[in-house]
Formats: structure tokens, C-alpha cells, sequence
């Protein structure tokens, strides 16, 4: 066993025998990027060793590093150290705090939650006509026929009762779960949860008023075993005990998020869960393995009520957590979710298309009461993996580009620039390609290929490499350059493209035109801050009219709010669910021919 010193901070780590600096680091608290879940393909985990002895650099190193491995840079995942050593860890290799949307898309709707409190004065004349005193109470709270009793409850009931004095009952769905006198118990609450790829959200609700009381966001801690669902399945397969560390993960997360609600946790009494299908299978401790290999069917996909206690999460001892249902592989209860909070489970009269885009690209699109489905694989660009300075959208991450004389940037936190972010990239490449540095195909101009039209300032940010040319976006005050590569345009067009293919598919399968498109709805957190001017002039997205197109939010976690707050919504969401028609978008024989024409920046 060796010691670790971790600069700038000087704390120390214990690295054992065959543990990479990446897994030793894990274990200590420090989290590193690592999109690639540590296999040594995405090149984010950069450490530097400044003492010590190490293993020697791998081929991995030497492709994604180069000349920096002179300099004593490695990738953490790559690094394995012989004996005492200090490692710095730069800024950039470090889980930035990410900027999380918690809201969007509110649509009224009934007030009838799954969680309910009744109240009833416990009187000695009502006990002639019944043959228990769970029937006594029953009768009392004229409850459902069907209403079952918690044995906690049933031995409360045995001993704890006075004549003449007045209780409140709780009751979840068909359940009794506590009986307790009048105004000394707390509202009941409800936590809805958004289980993303990235983050995790939780919104805290009372289900007497249905206002939310708390909401907290987390980077969702699986990330540590690779940014994509793809990386987190083959970690539950290929690792003995993977799918339990993942969901271990997951449930560490929510249970930050909870602490940091500042709710008392037992008086949450129900939870509803959406996310995309591995997110959902994960939870649940349910392998996902079927998910990674043709045709990609889910071991699951109706909704489900679960004991809090299986997992276990952090509530009432007879708290109850709903899984929101899927519709297909890719196209889970988060989708379901923000079909709720977009209003899905109506009739529209028109044609209107939603569209969450992410690392994987959910569309619905919808003509009158028919409903189609599909997901395409987006990558990881637009969530800044992949890319020689992506980052995720925190502090530091380029949000906004502009091209003219200058190349003028907005920086998330207003101070100096880290790296790029999704919609950075989108803006950079769009504009690129409005100046004449990127042609139609995706290549980025070099020397005398360079348009003259071009201010100085804006031909000397194209600069040659021998890795090929690059675009300075943005110079810091340490020398250091954040630049975009011909790498990362690949990058761009590839995510672009298998977002458009999926929306002409879905067009085609309806035998609708773009231009007859009614409203876009735009979801999630890269879609709220996407520029559409630049999404379209990429091709990403049809060229549609700005009033046509409506930013929503995450309404994902608005559908599991509604659902939180509305039996009927939940069962529309369940109805929705089975009403769908799922696309699969890459099995299509056209598939090749639409994604090669998409490629192509119009």
C-alpha cells in the first residue's frame, strides 16, 4: 500500500496494490471526469506526477497525450503508483458543480394525491355493527372497501385508541399506513425525483396543499463509472459486483439530495421516480444488461409500486416509491414524464414535435391522437465528453460564441474559461461554418484555404498542429488555450446528425413535412440553452419558424411532480406509456442513407 499526496490541497489518499490513481482517488472522495468510465478513451482524467514512482505511460496515454506525457502528465485511469507519490490534479479534471434546471412546463391538473389524510373521532357506538376495529376504523374514514392495514398500524390500533378524541389516518393508495391524534403529526410529503445520466433531481412536496417545499440538485455519483448508459451497463457485467455498486450510487445521490432538502425524511411518506430506462433498472437493482444488445427490450416497462425499505431510501418506514413507466429500451418514464408536463395525454389539434436532447435524443411527435416515438444515440458532445475541451455546463464552461471582427464568448459564472460546454459547441460550430472556416462536409480550413474576408484577430485564432488545425475560442491568463478541434467538429456533426435522422424519421413514418410542424417543444437542460438559430443553421433541427418553437424546461421532473400530486395523471402517464408507438430508428432500411445526408452541415 502506497501514499497518495493530492495537490493543490496536500490530503492524502492510500493506494492499494493493482488500484489505478483514478479507483484510489474514488475511494478517497475526489471525483475526476472520466466520461469513458476509466477505460482510457476520452482523456479527461488528467493528472500530473510531480514525485514518485509510477507505472509506465500505455499506448492509450501516448495516443490522447502526446508531447504532454514529457511534462509528466498521465491519465489518473491509467496511472498506477509504485510507491509513495504526489500527484496534481488540475481544475479541468475535477467534477464541476453543474448548472441543473429543476422546473418548467406547470399545466394544471386534478389535486388527488396517492397520499391522502383523513381524520375520524374514535366513538364506542360504532363498534356494535362491525366485527374488528380495523372495520370500525374503516368505516369511519369511509375508506375504500379494499383498504388494507399496516400491521404497525393494526398493533396501534390494539391499544392506543380513546374514546371521544379525534385521529388523522394516513393513507397511501389502498394502504392504512399511521394513525396519529389530531394536528400532532406533520404534512405529509412527497419527493419527486428526475434520475438523469448527469444529475440527479429531488423536489420536495406537501401532498396536503401540493406546494413544492425544497428542491436540490447532485451529479449523479454513477457518473464515476462512465458519463453514457452504455459505460454503466458494461460496468454491471463485466464487474462481480457492478449493477450493486451502480445502484448504490444512484441512492447515495438521492439521499444528499433529501439532506440537503431539509425536510425531515420521515415524514415523507411516497416518491415518484422518472428517468430513462437503464437509469430506471439501476434503481430498481434490476440488471440492464438486456438493454446493450439487440433489440434492446427492457426487463420492465409498466409502471410499479415498490417499498421505500427495498431500496432502501431515506423516508417513512411505510413510504412507498412509484417507477413511473417506459415506452421502449430508450424511451423511458422520463420521456412518459415530460409527455405529462407538455400535455401528451391530450388530443392536439396540429402537429407538434418534443425533443430532449442529451447524450441520447428522446423525440415524440404527435398529430392529433396519434403519438410516435424513438431515440437516437446523440453522444456524449453535447454533455462536453469526447472533446478536447468539453466540460459539463458549470463554472467555467463556454455557454455562448459569437463570431464577427472578434470571438466573443459568455463564460457560466462570468469568470475565466474552463472549457466549452454543449450549447458552446453548437454556437462555435454554427458559426464557423457562417464564417467559411468549416465547409459543407465538416472540415475545418487551414493556410491558404482560409477566407480572406476574415479580420486578423479571427485568421490568427485558426492556428496548425501536427494533430491537424484548431480554432481558438478563448486565450487565458496562463497562455493556455480553449480551442476546438477537426476532432471535435466529427464530434458535433455525428451528435447533430443522429438528432435530425431521428426527426425525419418520425416525420416520415407520419408522412408530415417539417414545415407543417405546429410548436417544437425543446426539453432538458442542454435544449433550454440551445440557440436555435445555430441548431438550425447546423441542420440539427428543422428551419421552422422562432415562434413556433418553445423551450420547456425539465419537465421531466414536472410530469413526476403531476404525478406525485394526481392519481389521474399517473394513470394517463401509465395510459400514455402503452398509447406510443415506438420507432426503432437504426434498424430502419433507410436508416444509413438519412444519417450520411444528415452529416452534411446545410
Amino acid at each position: 500500500m502506497s501514499a497518495l499526496t493530492v495537490l493543490p490541497d496536500g490530503s492524502r489518499a492510500e493506494s492499494v496494490e493493482d488500484n489505478n490513481v483514478l479507483e484510489s482517488l474514488r475511494r478517497h472522495g475526489t471525483i475526476l471526469t472520466s466520461p469513458c468510465g476509466g477505460e482510457g478513451t476520452c482523456g479527461k482524467c488528467r493528472i500530473r506526477v510531480e514525485e514518485g514512482s509510477v507505472n509506465a505511460p500505455t499506448p492509450q496515454e501516448r495516443g490522447l497525450l502526446g508531447a504532454a506525457l514529457d511534462a509528466g502528465d498521465r491519465l489518473a485511469c491509467q496511472t498506477t503508483v509504485q510507491s509513495d507519490a504526489t500527484v496534481r490534479i488540475p481544475a479541468s479534471s475535477r467534477v464541476p458543480n453543474v448548472r441543473v434546471l429543476t422546473g418548467g412546463a406547470p399545466r394544471e391538473v386534478p389535486f388527488f394525491p396517492n397520499v391522502r389524510r383523513r381524520t375520524f373521532t374514535w366513538e364506542r357506538e360504532r363498534l356494535t355493527d362491525v366485527e374488528s376495529l380495523v372495520d370500525a376504523v374503516a368505516g369511519m374514514l369511509d375508506a375504500r372497501a379494499d383498504l388494507r392495514v399496516d400491521l404497525p398500524v393494526v398493533r396501534e390500533l390494539a391499544t392506543g385508541l380513546e374514546y371521544g378524541k379525534t385521529y388523522e389516518a394516513t393513507i397511501i393508495g389502498d394502504r392504512l399506513v399511521a394513525v396519529a391524534p389530531e394536528a400532532a403529526a406533520a404534512d405529509p410529503l412527497g419527493v419527486a425525483l428526475d434520475l438523469g445520466t448527469t444529475t440527479v433531481v429531488a423536489q420536495v412536496v406537501n401532498l396536503t396543499t401540493g406546494e413544492a417545499v425544497g428542491t436540490d440538485s447532485r451529479m449523479n455519483d454513477q457518473s464515476r463509472f462512465g458519463s453514457d448508459v452504455i459505460a454503466r451497463i458494461n460496468h454491471c457485467f463485466t464487474e462481480d459486483h457492478g449493477l450493486g455498486e451502480l445502484q448504490d450510487a444512484v441512492l447515495s445521490t438521492i439521499k444528499e439530495c433529501m439532506a440537503a432538502s431539509g425536510v425531515d425524511p420521515s415524514h415523507v411518506y411516497e416518491a415518484v421516480a422518472v428517468g430513462n430506462t437503464t437509469m430506471m433498472h439501476l434503481l430498481a437493482g434490476i440488471s440492464p444488461e438486456s438493454l446493450g444488445q439487440l433489440p434492446y427490450t427492457p426487463v420492465m416497462r409498466a409502471g410499479v409500486d415498490v417499498p421505500a425499505s427495498d431500496f432502501p431510501m431515506p423516508f417513512s418506514d411505510a413510504a412507498s416509491v412509484h417507477l413511473m413507466p417506459g415506452i421502449a429500451g430508450y424511451v423511458g418514464a422520463d420521456t412518459v414524464a415530460a409527455m405529462l408536463a407538455a400535455g401528451y395525454d391530450e388530443e392536439y389539434d396540429g402537429v407538434r414535435l418534443l425533443a430532449d436532447i442529451g447524450t441520447n435524443c428522446e423525440l415524440v411527435l404527435q398529430r392529433g391522437a396519434e403519438i410516435v416515438a424513438c431515440s437516437t444515440p446523440a453522444g456524449p458532445a453535447f454533455e462536453g465528453a469526447r472533446l478536447e475541451h468539453g466540460m459539463l455546463a458549470g463554472p467555467g464552461a463556454i455557454e455562448r460564441v459569437t463570431i464577427g471582427d472578434t470571438c466573443e464568448i459568455r463564460v457560466v459564472g462570468r469568470g475565466e474559461p474552463s472549457g466549452i460546454c454543449g450549447s458552446g459547441v453548437v454556437d462555435v460550430t454554427a458559426q464557423l461554418l457562417e464564417a467559411g472556416i468549416i465547409e459543407m462536409t465538416g472540415r475545418l480550413v487551414s493556410g491558404e484555404d482560409i477566407p480572406e474576408s476574415l479580420s486578423d484577430d479571427i485568421r490568427d485564432r485558426i492556428q496548425s498542429t501536427e494533430y491537424g488545425p484548431i480554432f481558438v475560442v478563448a486565450r487565458r491568463d496562463d497562455g493556455e488555450t480553449v480551442h476546438v478541434t477537426q476532432r471535435d467538429i466529427r464530434e458535433t456533426q455525428l451528435a447533430k446528425a443522429a438528432v435530425r435522422t431521428g426527426i425525419d424519421t418520425l416525420l416520415h413514418s407520419m408522412d408530415i413535412r417539417a414545415a407543417d410542424i405546429d410548436e417544437l417543444l425543446i426539453a432538458g437542460g442542454f435544449g433550454s440553452y440551445l440557440n436555435t438559430a445555430n441548431a438550425r443553421r447546423l441542420g440539427m433541427i428543422p428551419d421552422i419558424d422562432d415562434e413556433k418553437i418553445k423551450y420547456i424546461g425539465n419537465a421531466a421532473i414536472v410530469g413526476a411532480r403531476l404525478a406525485l400530486i394526481s392519481s389521474e395523471m399517473r394513470a394517463r402517464g401509465e395510459e400514455l406509456s402503452r398509447r406510443v408507438k415506438h420507432v426503432q430508428v437504426a434498424l430502419l432500411p433507410s436508416f444509413q442513407d438519412r444519417f450520411a445526408e444528415a452529416m452534411l452541415f446545410e
